[in-house]
Order: C-alpha cells, then sequence, then structure tokens
C-alpha cells in the first residue's frame, strides 16, 4: 500500500469545494489547488480563491510551474504535471482535461464524461428513459417569447437550462404574474441571445419529499458508507449515515441500481449526489444529478466520513476503497450575504471554529478570512454540526453559526425547522430517518441556544 504522506495531489476546483480540498490535503506531501481564472481581462478575484491556506498551495498553471525563488527564464519552470501523483476533480467541466490525464497514464479521481449528465439536462432525459428510470413530465421550449407564452397558460411548473448555470438559477413558477418581472430580467440578461435559448419547463410533483444520496461511485460501484440527506435548497441540509443500500429508501436504491451501469460504461470515478423526489408508491424520479461534489453535503461528507485520501487514491485506478464512518448524524446551515456577488465579505468567527466554517470562494489574509465575490450572489460559508442524535447535530450547528458574524450576512438557522418537517412528511411514505426526531420545543431550544 502506497504511502499517501510521500504523494502529491493537485485540485481541480471552480471555488465551491475549498474546504474539501483543505481537508483532504494534510494527508499528502504537498497539496495544489488549481482554479481556471484565465480571460482576456482577468481579475484578482478569480487569482486570489485558495490563497493563504496552509494545506494547499494556489498554482496559475498546471501545465508548467516555476518553483518558488527560482529565475525567471524558459529553464526555470518544470513540468507540472510531473510533479503530481493523483488528480482530484471537485467539480464539473474538466472532462476534457481528465481524459487528457487518463490518457498519459495519470491517476484521476472525476467523474469524466458523466458530468454530461448533469450539465445537459434535456439530453439526459433520453439517457434516463433508456436506463428504465421515472422521467418528470416536461417541455423544451426554444426562445424568451415562446417561454413567456408558454407560461402564460400554465402554473405550478419548474423552468430550468442546460450548461450555463450562472445565466439563472432554477426558479418555481407559480404563475405569470409572480414570475413577470423575473421573466423581464432574464431576458434583458440573456440579450440577443434570448431567441434562441433552451429552455425546460418541468412539471412539480405534488405529495412528494426530496432525498439524495450523498457520496461516491467507482465505475459501476456506489460506495458506502454514504449519506442520506434532504436539502432544504440552499440553505442547509441534515444528513444521516447509511451503511449500505438497504439502508437507503427504496425509490434511491432503485436509481442508483439503474445509474451504475451507466456509471461502469462512462468510467465515473469521484463523488456523486442526486436528488430523487418520490411519494408513497416510492417511485423515484431522478431530478438533478451533481457528478461532482453535492452542495450543501460537501461539507457533511468531510465531517461525517473520513478515510476519503485513500478512498480517492484507490478509487483512481478502479479499486474500492470506502470511506470510514465518523458520525450518525450531521447538519449544515448557510451564511449568505445579498451583495455577496460584488463585494468581498469578511467573516468572523473563533480560531476554534476554523474546521467547521467551511468557506466558499476564501482567501485568508494573515487571520482574516474572506469570501471572494465571483459576480452573482453565493452563500460565503456552510457551517458544520455532527453528532449521534439528529437534534445533537443541528444544536452543535446552530451553536456554531451563532459564533459566525459579519457585516450584513443572513444565517439561515430557520432552514431547520424546513428540514424536520420533510423528514416528518417522509415518514408517512415509509422512510424513517433514524432515532426520534426533535420536537417543536427542543428544536427551538437548539436553535436559540
Amino acid at each position: 500500500m502506497e504511502d499517501l504522506s510521500t504523494k502529491t495531489i493537485c485540485f481541480v476546483d471552480n471555488g465551491l469545494f475549498t474546504g474539501f480540498a483543505r481537508k483532504i490535503a494534510p494527508a499528502f506531501a504537498r497539496a495544489f489547488y488549481y482554479m481556471p481564472w484565465q480571460s482576456a481581462f482577468p481579475k484578482s478575484r478569480q487569482l486570489v480563491v485558495g490563497e493563504g491556506f496552509p494545506e494547499i498551495e494556489r498554482v496559475k498553471s498546471i501545465i508548467r510551474y516555476r518553483p518558488d525563488g527560482a529565475e525567471t527564464s524558459a529553464r526555470a519552470w518544470t513540468r507540472f504535471k510531473d510533479q503530481v501523483d493523483l488528480w482530484a476533480f471537485l467539480d464539473v467541466f474538466h472532462a476534457d482535461l481528465q481524459w487528457e490525464l487518463i490518457q498519459e497514464g495519470r491517476r484521476v479521481w472525476g467523474a469524466r464524461d458523466a458530468e454530461e449528465l448533469e450539465l445537459y439536462r434535456w439530453e439526459a432525459r433520453q439517457v434516463w428513459k433508456r436506463l428504465g428510470l421515472q422521467v418528470l413530465p416536461a417541455e423544451l421550449v426554444v426562445g424568451m417569447p415562446r417561454l413567456r407564452e408558454h407560461l402564460k397558460q400554465a402554473q405550478d411548473k419548474w423552468v430550468k437550462q442546460s450548461f450555463t448555470r450562472g445565466d439563472w438559477e432554477t426558479f418555481h413558477h407559480q404563475d405569470y404574474q409572480q414570475s413577470e418581472r423575473r421573466l423581464e430580467q432574464m431576458e434583458y440578461d440573456l440579450g440577443p441571445i434570448k431567441e434562441d435559448y433552451e429552455f425546460i419547463v418541468e412539471n412539480t410533483m405534488p405529495d412528494t419529499v426530496e432525498f439524495g444520496y450523498d457520496g461516491a461511485a467507482v465505475d459501476h460501484t456506489f460506495l458506502y458508507p454514504a449519506l442520506l440527506a434532504p436539502e432544504v435548497k440552499g440553505l442547509g441540509m441534515v444528513a444521516r449515515l447509511v451503511l449500505s443500500p438497504a439502508e437507503l429508501p427504496p425509490a434511491l436504491r432503485a436509481v442508483n441500481e439503474k445509474l451504475a451501469p451507466e456509471f461502469g460504461r462512462l468510467g465515473y470515478r469521484g463523488n456523486f449526489s442526486s436528488e430523487v423526489r418520490y411519494g408513497m408508491d416510492q417511485k423515484g424520479v431522478l431530478l438533478d444529478p451533481c457528478c461532482r461534489l453535492g452542495s450543501p453535503s460537501n461539507e457533511l461528507l468531510q465531517e461525517m466520513l473520513g478515510n476519503w485520501p485513500r478512498t480517492m487514491w484507490d478509487g483512481a485506478v478502479g479499486i474500492v476503497t470506502p470511506p470510514k464512518a465518523l458520525w450518525k448524524f450531521g447538519a449544515v446551515v448557510m451564511a449568505y450575504a445579498e451583495d455577496s456577488g460584488q463585494n468581498y465579505q469578511e467573516l468572523f468567527y473563533p480560531k476554534s471554529l476554523d474546521a467547521a466554517v467551511k468557506l466558499r470562494n476564501p482567501l485568508r489574509m494573515g487571520a482574516r478570512n474572506f469570501a471572494v465575490p465571483q459576480g452573482a450572489p453565493q452563500n460565503l460559508a456552510g457551517i458544520v454540526g455532527v453528532g449521534n442524535t439528529l437534534l445533537d447535530a443541528i444544536a452543535q450547528a446552530a451553536q456554531r453559526a451563532r459564533q459566525v458574524k459579519g457585516d450584513r450576512i443572513d444565517l439561515a438557522l430557520p432552514a431547520f425547522w424546513d428540514a424536520v418537517a420533510i423528514l416528518r412528511k417522509a415518514e408517512k411514505f415509509g422512510t424513517r430517518f433514524g432515532g426520534v426526531l426533535p420536537s417543536a420545543e427542543e428544536l427551538r431550544k437548539a436553535l436559540a441556544g
């Protein structure tokens, strides 16, 4: 068995999963962190993400590298790729680089071409049909004028896009009057391409709940232990440890079983998170697979499961080495600021909470921690709590979150009320989350401190 403390890892990320890189990095002799930044007019805000953290070394290029202190000359540069023993791709949009590295015989942890199952939503629906998965009724609408007309006649729909998630986030269309202002802004932002832009208008599933499997896959094998987690969209999550597929709700288990052959065909070797909605009949509908680390579930994967360095090292070459169970329950709450897309946001918290506050697009300068603006509003951090009961995990997350301060920063602690409500509804469909769910009074005390 290779000694990882003598090996070098390079993380390739887009800024969201720096916390995961920091957690994994100490197992290796050296850890590099690369985030794409190139443009005709690059900004420092792309280059500084990941700077200032002792666990990782931010690099500007993954092709060549000049050691610190070396003279500025062509001979001072070395082939960067030759210094890296393991490449860890934490996000999507890098399948081409993954395949180049694989063809060179290098060790790669990542989703490879399976990322297209997440990025091309309409085309992925055809794959789901081929695999025998349930597919939610939807329509492909081309052009903003047609979308407007379509939504005038429709209610209770979800509007999505493919590939360019930065254009706008998925939104719930309840009726045209409520959506009109949003559509006007979208039309303005899209400019001339609004005539050809593709929109996916998806039906709503009434009287259902949404859960996800959060873990990893190596070829056709989903790894356990893993997490079973309902997300309160963009605000937080609670999770329970599952030791085997038998502990998943039947709907999630069936989805994984049908995805497994496709993952094997595509050579999937990376983290994976699913979003599966189901009701009393336990017929699960796969909504949006995350062929990468999940958000916010990656914060919980860091603390509830261990052995990730070995899991990733072995998994990169097709060897199944499961992560290790650490905690039965976890909870994460998000910190958010409305102007986070444009302004640097400083977060203040005790040094003792450094491992529990998972920063996004982070920069550390001395003892100061910043979330670096990337142009669109973003969550600044996920604050994690763990425990052997759900109440313990929520109470710890809330206690830690109350110590995180910042100018006009909101903490989504009410999300835990929504999460427990989801769990109570899920019990009606036969999904027991484990243990006794917190009562309203217990939850109130936990959140109040």
